[in-house]
């Protein structure tokens, strides 16, 4: 192989003169990793104002565009139009993209979450809309393809509800269905449909479902050194109070100070099934008394409860985080529990402090295995027997009778029990168990009430329930009764378990409760055949 040679010292002097030039010049440098971003209507998150892109998204986007050298394009269009987008290859970054594992087939989602978010209800003032059970034949408007939408019809399928649907482009679209009449009600994210309602006549139900983790999102595949910047530098300030990602978040969603929001009191307990139900029925006859007490409560809640589901989320497999994530779940049911007694004490009606005792009670249910789910070596089911002793002693201690007037004999056999199915048991037991102590055996009188659960075969649960109290006429049926404790009882089982219930007429009260212990095939069937 030949070689050049140079005089030795003009060769020194040009390889010197070269390497000062690169240095000087930078031709060798690479140019500034373009990224192109959606942007979209949903604020505050992303949207714009004044003609320049703004939101919690696109602030943390420019400033992980600073940290890593990127040069940020942002291209505007439709939720739909910039899903598209995104699938050719046309943008490279979506913001608050709502993760589902169907969608991780084609798109990869970084791994800290920005925000949490859910679905609600909103309606004009002209239509009582109060429960789910009121949107029976109702047309309701919705962004087409949103993870909103297919939420919504999951969950007012789980109760038999069927809705006419009205799909639309975006969420200002549903807000405008709503205000012109061509929609009864309206679909939409909660963060974003609170800022849309200062816009147009509308108001939020306490009818909210499907919390969702809110992400950065590529295509699949695709970009990943977009991702692991987004990782990296989120990983070192998700946990840090005055990081910027933290200072960003207070700043755009934190609550302006001259409003009140008292549905955050709805979204507190929006992933839990059966607490929506209760919140509905408080709202419709509290919500115009409490607004007062929650007004100084509504941010310390509203930050606690997202900071909770971001860590649910996110560390769902640390056990250190589950458990104090289900401890504070429990207080801040407790929180609502006290809120609501401190209210109902400062009205004489006796039908509103009953009220408030019937919504303590289901909520003590689910307080209690919350607190349970701590102790558990698994953190996904607690024992069966001590819920059941702690559940009926807190209902005797609220009611007054813990005397020893009731005697309460507990038989269990069975093992721990999965919370999805402990808390509407626990439910149904504190309906029944209220209604023996207020009806079948009032004050006054003695009585007792007998509960036994045993494992009938491998995965199913038996439960059952009798007391010794007056029972229930012949030929009663619960569907023809006007009282709530009823209605609630086949709302759980019926609509949310998928079973059936019959209150048999007798000496005292009695029914059964049959319940696969399944995750995967969740259904309740209460059957009237108990003897002793």
């Amino acid at each position: 192989m030949g070689s050049t040679c140079l005089p030795r010292g003009r060769g020194s002097a040009a390889v010197l003169a070269f390497i000062a030039f690169a240095l000087s010049a930078g031709p060798l440098a690479s140019a500034p990793r373009k990224v192109r971003i959606g942007i979209f209507p949903a604020a505050p998150l992303v949207f714009e104002k004044d003609g320049k892109p703004a939101g919690l998204f696109i602030e943390l986007a420019e400033h992980f565009a600073r940290e890593l050298g990127w040069n940020l394009e942002f291209e505007r269009g439709t939720w739909e139009n910039l899903q598209a987008e995104l699938t050719d290859g046309r943008i490279d970054l979506l913001p608050a993209l709502g993760y589902t594992p169907e969608r991780t087939k084609t798109r990869d989602f970084s791994k800290h979450p920005v925000f949490v978010d859910s679905g609600v209800v909103f309606t004009s003032p002209r239509f009582p809309i109060h429960t789910v059970f009121d949107l029976e034949g109702r047309k309701i408007a919705a962004v087409r393809g949103s993870v909103f939408t297919e939420g919504f019809l999951i969950y007012t399928g789980s109760f038999g509800i069927s809705c006419r649907m009205v799909l639309t482009e975006d969420n200002a679209q549903v807000m405008a269905a709503i205000a012109d009449g061509s929609a009864d009600a309206g679909v939409t994210i909660y963060s974003l449909g609170t800022e849309l309602a200062r816009s147009y006549p509308v108001r939020v139900t306490p009818i909210s479902f499907s919390p969702v983790a809110l992400h950065f999102a590529v295509r699949k595949d695709v970009n990943a050194d977009i991702l692991e910047g987004i990782d990296r530098l989120m990983a070192a300030m998700v946990d840090d109070p005055e990081s910027f990602y933290s200072r960003a978040f207070r700043k755009w969603t934190q609550p302006e100070p001259e409003r009140t929001v008292p549905a955050w009191i709805w979204f507190t307990l929006a992933g839990i099934a059966a607490a929506g139900m209760l919140f509905a029925a408080w709202s419709l006859s509290l919500r115009s008394q409490v607004a007062a007490k929650t007004k100084s409560l509504t941010a310390e809640i509203q930050e606690r409860i997202r900071a909770e589901e971001r860590l649910k989320a996110t560390l769902l497999q640390e056990e250190t985080l589950l458990r104090e994530l289900a401890h504070r779940i429990g207080n801040s049911l407790q929180l609502v529990k006290s809120l609501v007694g401190l209210k109902a004490a400062d009205y004489p009606d006796k039908s509103v402090e009953a009220f408030a005792r019937n919504l303590g009670g289901k909520l003590d249910s689910i307080i209690l295995a919350q607190r349970m789910l701590p102790e558990s070596d698994d953190l996904s089911s607690i024992p069966l027997r001590r819920y059941i002793e702690n559940l009926t002693e807190t209902i005797l201690s609220e009611l007054g009778r813990s005397d020893g007037s009731i005697r309460v004999r507990i038989e269990v056999d069975a093992p721990d029990i999965l919370l999805d199915i402990a808390i509407p048991l626990g439910l149904i037991l504190n309906e029944l168990v209220s209604n023996s102590l207020l009806h079948g055996i009032p004050e006054g009188r003695e009585g007792t009430i007998r509960i036994e659960a045993c494992e009938t075969t491998p995965g199913r649960l038996c439960v059952r329930y009798a007391d010794d109290g007056s029972g229930v006429p012949p030929g009663f049926d619960p569907r023809t009764q006007d009282g709530s404790g009823f209605r609630f009882i086949l709302a759980l089982a019926e609509g949310q378990l998928k079973g059936a219930v019959t209150f048999p007429a007798g000496n005292g009260f009695r029914c059964s409760f049959e319940v696969p212990t399944d995750l995967y095939h969740r259904r309740i069937t209460l059957r009237s055949d108990y003897s002793e």
